[in-house]
This record gives C-alpha cells, sequence and structure tokens, in this order.
C-alpha cells in the first residue's frame, strides 16, 4: 500500500527518477506535435522514449524506496478516494507519487510502450542510423496494413491528452497541498506540505 508521509523527514527523487519523467515529458511533446512521423528525428525520439522507460522500469525494481513499484501500487478505488480528499482540500501526502498519480502513471507508461512497440513494428525496428541513410529502408520493411498506423497516432494522441489532465492534477494538488509539486521534481528535495499559520 502507498505509504503515507507521517512526519517523516522530507524524501527525495532521486536523478534517474527525473531524468527519466522530464526525459520522457520531452519526447512526448517533440514527437507528438513538432516532428514528422517516420522522419529520422522522430525514429531518434522514439528509441529515446524506450531507452528511458525501460531504465525507469529496471529502477522500479531496483532502486531508491520511493522509486519502487511497491511503494505506488496502483489501486483505481485509492485514486477515486484521493481524488475526493483532494477536492475536500485535505489531501494525504505520501512518501513517493499518490494513488491518483500511480494511475496516471501506469497508464502513461502503457501508453509510451504501445505507441514504441507500434512504432518499432511499423519501421521494422530500423535503428535511426538506417533511416538516415536510406529513408526508405523503414518503408519498405512494414507490412502492417491501416491498423499499426492508427492505433500508433491514437494512443500518441491519448498520451498528450493524460499529460495534459496530469499537469492539471499535479497544479491541482499543489494548491491544496500549498507546496510547489513541480519543484521537487527537478531538484529532487520535497519540502513538507505548509500548514496554516506557518
Amino acid at each position: 500500500m502507498t505509504e503515507h508521509l507521517k512526519g517523516a523527514p522530507p524524501s527525495v527523487w532521486d536523478p534517474l527518477v527525473r531524468l527519466s519523467h522530464w526525459g520522457i515529458a520531452t519526447v512526448v511533446l517533440l514527437n507528438g506535435l513538432f516532428t514528422d512521423g517516420g522522419g529520422v528525428v522522430h525514429v531518434w525520439l522514439g528509441w529515446t522514449a524506450l531507452v528511458l522507460l525501460v531504465a525507469r522500469l529496471f529502477w522500479g525494481l531496483v532502486g531508491t524506496a520511493e522509486a519502487r513499484f511497491a511503494s505506488f501500487p496502483p489501486s483505481p478505488s485509492a485514486a477515486v478516494g484521493h481524488l475526493r480528499a483532494v477536492l475536500r482540500g485535505r489531501p494525504p501526502e505520501y512518501r513517493s507519487h499518490n494513488p491518483a498519480g500511480a494511475m496516471m502513471i501506469y497508464a502513461l507508461w502503457g501508453l509510451l510502450l504501445l505507441v514504441v512497440g507500434t512504432g518499432l513494428y511499423m519501421t521494422g525496428g530500423a535503428m535511426p542510423w538506417q533511416i538516415s541513410s536510406n529513408p526508405q529502408f523503414a518503408e519498405g520493411h512494414f507490412h502492417g496494413g491501416w491498423l499499426i498506423p492508427l492505433v500508433h497516432v491514437y494512443a500518441a494522441d491519448l498520451i498528450l491528452v493524460l499529460s495534459g489532465i496530469h499537469l492539471g492534477g499535479v497544479i491541482a494538488e499543489s494548491l491544496s497541498l500549498r507546496r510547489n509539486l513541480v519543484r521537487p521534481m527537478i531538484h529532487g528535495q520535497r519540502g513538507r506540505a505548509n500548514t496554516p499559520g506557518e
């Protein structure tokens, strides 16, 4: 079960958690909004996303306490309860991700795996340098019909939608806790929530 802070000292988001978070966010934004699908830059960024995601998933097994999957198990009922607490203005704090955040993380990771997997399928697993030297390389290896590209595009669009919801949730919880939740994902140190009179 997700562990509450309960007066414990501030915990730290380790460098790998922060690197994977911002790296994946950057890749999703660039590939979703600015690159040409199937182009060299798009493929490079897709492979970058895969490396970052695999590293983060591995770190979820062997990394720091806050980074491990055991510290933020997926629980729809706990997520709903947490959202209700946020709306009431009294959300509990957690050592790792809160239950709603955990559900969002697993959803985003699952969609990212789907996007990367379909992207690899469409390019025949071509490496970026193969496409760079021969732009038709990937096209010659693709036999996916219409369904795989459709899944790829819609899953990528859904990632962007969920990312927007995630950002809204971070803002709402920051206001509810009266503590900036973005800053710790930049420098690592998590401060305590402000309490009345402080």
